[in-house]
């Protein structure tokens, strides 16, 4: 709720020349009444057993449009069964955000503050599981960019320019060098076409792990390295995030298993490589904006200063993350 799915639902229809459909509108035209009024007259097991049987029927729509999908859809197992057909994207935006766009609206379940934290917080990791990819902004213009991207830029291409920039960065240890792979991920984003707020959007989390970073090495080693160093890891989110935004999981693992191929031959599973790099390139933004969420949640407590408050909670999510995208491997049939 209040992530934007609507209006990005259209923006990314009109990129890729398809029809977008909301599945919220679809039910209420189902019932007959507002899902609101439903709610209250036949309560939210009512409603979800009806929601699950429209939601399946859009899912099954041949040629797929571009689906707006209600949140707490994702809790039927038919509904997740047919989203493991469909490359899925999660518009990953904070709690506060949320409620400031849903807060107190017609929804039966954004009514209550509390209740709304902790839903979004139960939620969060089973989005991320099922997700191909993460928009951290969650804004149309991001996803019309992202969508332009996905249609001219091959994985193949993709995957080699990551390759070498990556590799790039490893030697990259003054600041000269830094300064010219920086522009190389500059070029990188205008080639995609994704705007700065976009890619601003994608590093926002990890702005106050990059101060403290940066203070850190000025105190173990001198000024320029620290920014040398920082600089590197900042460019590295920066690719993994470009990658992730504009590739579908299921092409990207196409590629990477392409270029594994010759080393078959020395015993390397190219089909299982290709997954955990996918899966890895794709946890950077999500890692990132729960650690976003973290910090958030520890500054409204009034424990910014506490580094157990932010470390637990990220380690927890983490294996939150890890265990719910076994489950979603295992009922694609991945989990031997």
């Amino acid at each position: 709720m209040g992530a934007g799915k609507t209006t990005g639902a259209r923006a990314a229809a009109a990129a890729l020349g398809v029809r977008a459909v909301d599945t919220d509108r679809e039910l209420e035209q189902r019932l007959g009444t507002s899902i609101e009024d439903y709610f209250a007259s036949h309560g939210e097991r009512a409603f979800r057993e009806i929601e699950e049987d429209v939601v399946a029927e859009v899912l099954e729509t041949v040629p797929a449009p571009v689906i707006s999908l209600g949140g707490g859809s994702i809790g039927s197992a038919r509904v997740r069964e047919l989203l493991a057909r469909h490359t899925v994207v999660m518009l990953d935006v904070d709690e506060p955000t949320a409620w400031r766009r849903a807060g107190g609206k017609r929804r039966p379940l954004a009514r209550d503050r509390e209740r709304f934290a902790a839903l979004h917080a139960e939620r969060a990791p089973q989005y991320e599981a099922l997700a191909d990819a993460v928009l951290l902004d969650g804004g149309a213009e991001t996803i019309r960019r992202a969508a332009g991207a996905l249609r001219r830029i091959p994985a193949g291409v993709k995957v080699l320019v990551l390759a070498v920039a990556c590799t790039a960065l490893v030697f990259a240890r003054s600041l000269w060098s830094v300064g010219v792979a920086t522009v190389v991920v500059v070029a990188l984003y205008a080639l995609a076409r994704v705007g700065w707020r976009a890619a601003w959007g994608q590093l926002r989390p990890l702005r106050w792990l990059v101060v403290v970073l940066l203070v850190i090495q000025v105190l173990i080693a001198d000024v320029p390295t620290a920014v040398a160093l920082t600089a590197r890891l900042v460019l590295a989110v920066a690719l993994a995030s470009l990658v992730t935004l504009t590739t579908r999981t299921t092409e990207l693992m196409a590629a990477l298993e392409r270029g594994l191929g010759p080393f078959r031959r020395f015993g390397v599973d190219p089909a299982r490589v290709s997954l955990l790099m996918s899966l890895a390139l794709r946890s950077v933004p999500v890692v990132a904006g729960l650690a976003a969420r973290i910090r958030e949640a520890r500054w409204a407590r009034g424990r910014e200063r506490s580094v157990r408050a932010f470390a637990v909670p990220l380690v927890v999510g983490v294996l939150r993350h890890a265990d719910a995208m076994g489950e979603a491997l295992q009922a694609r049939g991945l989990d031997d």
